[in-house]
């Protein structure tokens, strides 16, 4: 077999080249700069292949975090909600209580007696029943006319012998 070449000496061979040699802008470190670059591009990609979405502890841990915070504040806003109900409930204790108090000042003179007495009422609402004891005895008997001192004490309904009052009021009141 002949060879295509086989007059010409050796320079007038062509000579062999290597891929980049001859292509303007290809140095030895431009390429091997191109090769980290793309590795690192591939690194990349497998990275955030990998880490799409969320791991199971990590939902675990938002969840736990989550519930510490919401557990106390719901708490807070239970005892809130009751220590509302609770002064509304005293609200319309002293609300009797004065009610009372004003409805015995317009009695005549002849309708207070010495002893205590208790009336069952029930809420405007219709929500609660309140026992209303009342207790009256004479404060100044020396002088010509009575003064009587009446206490208004407001439980709720029904009452104990052990229970303590919602509210009580203490006045003096001279019956004409």
């Amino acid at each position: 077999m002949k060879r295509k070449n086989a007059g010409l000496t050796n320079e007038a061979q062509p000579k062999r080249r290597h891929l980049y040699q001859g292509c303007p802008g290809r140095s030895t470190a431009s390429r091997t700069r191109e090769r980290q670059r793309r590795a690192l591009v591939e690194m990349a990609k497998r990275y955030l292949r990998a880490s799409v979405g969320f791991t199971l502890v990590e939902v675990l841990i938002a969840l736990l975090l989550t519930a510490l915070v919401l557990v106390p504040a719901m708490s807070a806003m239970a005892n809130l909600l009751g220590n509302t109900v609770k002064r509304d409930v005293k609200a319309q204790a002293l609300d009797l209580a004065r009610s009372t108090i004003e409805a015995l000042k317009a009695l005549g003179a002849d309708a207070f007696s010495k002893g205590t007495s208790v009336t069952t009422v029930t809420s405007s609402d219709g929500n609660r029943s309140f026992d209303i004891e009342r207790v009256m005895q004479i404060y100044d008997e020396d002088s010509g006319s009575r003064l009587w001192e009446v206490t208004v004490s407001v439980y709720e309904h029904p009452m104990s012998d052990s229970a303590t009052p919602l509210c009580s009021l203490t006045t003096l009141i001279y019956p004409e």
